[in-house]
């Protein structure tokens, strides 16, 4: 049998026994991950005080532990008995800045990485430019009425990109690959690790995708007249149909009109993302005994399940860690198809 094991860094203090508990919650969509970590009462926690940064490995004596947080102390709680320290991921510095700039027409990933710049983390696979990338044919605006995470949020639900700061504090900003490689794949097998398992069938509806953008007219001379621009019958214009659970059944218009959508390459990379999303049809939750290496936009694999249609490969939505000294390590991860 395994033996749980962590390694939790604050400051210049690493701590290896003593912690009365640990949880680490990730999920897409969220801005930031959060930990919280039950001590003892001890001095040094409170010593260290807000700001000070905080780094959680987990895993097992006979195989090594991996980190799963990477962060900065927000909060300390303490009670008679114990110190709660809690800590935010670094994703709270791309939600928590407001900026009013403008950005000369370029990729999407580009502005992103000045983004990252301005919040002081980094974007990963920065200079790796992808087909699905948008490329802006006019100036980008940032604007204080929403935040850096907001704009990276639009930006990749325009593409139907995963946006979140990982457990080593960079913005991944990229699609879903399933992997090739099975080393990349958390495996989990009812009877073995498997602690509880649920899914839940989604009815998805006929439904035809239209996305339309603005005519590519130049900026200058006659032709950047706004009723020119504007004309429906110049417009970029492209559409997508989603089978749904119910053959034969009405579908479904939506309607998505983007003047930032110059040409029709962006336009389908556009409708095509939109038609990705509808077409999800699948979610569950998994218990199993506890596995650091379950990643924010990974994939895991079941076998074995007495449901058979749980026998499949599944994408990461979401994890969340516990470890307690009591109870052991589990994690708990949500999935989606």
């Amino acid at each position: 049998m395994s033996t749980p094991s962590y390694e939790i860094t604050i400051g210049a203090v690493t701590i290896v026994t003593g912690a009365i508990s640990i949880t680490v919650d990730a999920q897409l969509g969220i801005p930031s991950d959060t930990c919280e970590i039950s001590f003892p009462y001890i001095t040094y926690a409170v010593a260290n005080g807000i700001g000070t940064p905080l780094t959680v490995k987990l895993g097992y004596k006979e195989t090594g532990v991996y980190q799963v947080f990477t962060g900065t102390i927000d909060k300390i709680r303490v009670t008679l008995t114990t110190v709660v320290v809690s800590a935010l991921g670094f994703g709270w510095r791309l939600a928590g800045i407001y900026l009013n700039k403008t950005f000369e027409p370029q990729s999407s990933r580009s502005i992103i990485g000045r983004l990252c710049d301005e919040a002081g983390i980094i974007l990963k696979d920065r200079g790796t430019e992808l087909p699905s990338d948008l490329k802006f044919k006019v100036p980008y605006v940032v604007d204080d009425k929403r935040s850096l995470y907001e704009n990276v949020e639009e930006m990749a639900k325009k593409v139907n990109y995963d946006y979140f700061v990982n457990h080593q504090g960079e913005l991944v900003y990229q699609p879903y690959q399933p992997p090739t490689d099975a080393n990349q794949i958390c495996t989990f097998s009812f009877g073995t690790n498997v602690i509880e398992a649920e899914q839940s069938r989604l009815f998805r509806q006929n439904c035809i995708v239209r996305v339309y953008g603005e005519s590519p007219s130049p900026t200058k001379g006659e032709g950047s007249l706004s009723w020119i621009a504007n004309d429906p019958g110049l417009r970029v214009q492209t559409q997508r149909q989603v089978a749904g659970t119910i053959p034969g059944s009405p579908p479904r218009k939506i309607i998505v009109s983007d003047p930032m959508i110059r040409d029709t390459v962006s336009a389908d990379v556009v409708v095509d993302a939109c038609a990705a999303r509808l077409s999800k049809d699948y979610t569950g939750l998994i218990t199993v005994l506890g596995e650091p290496r379950a990643r924010l936009a990974g994939t895991v694999e079941l076998q074995n399940m007495l449901e058979a249609s749980m026998n499949d490969r599944f994408k990461i939505t979401r994890v969340f860690h516990r470890f307690q000294k009591k109870t052991g390590f589990v994690t708990i991860i949500d999935v989606e198809r």
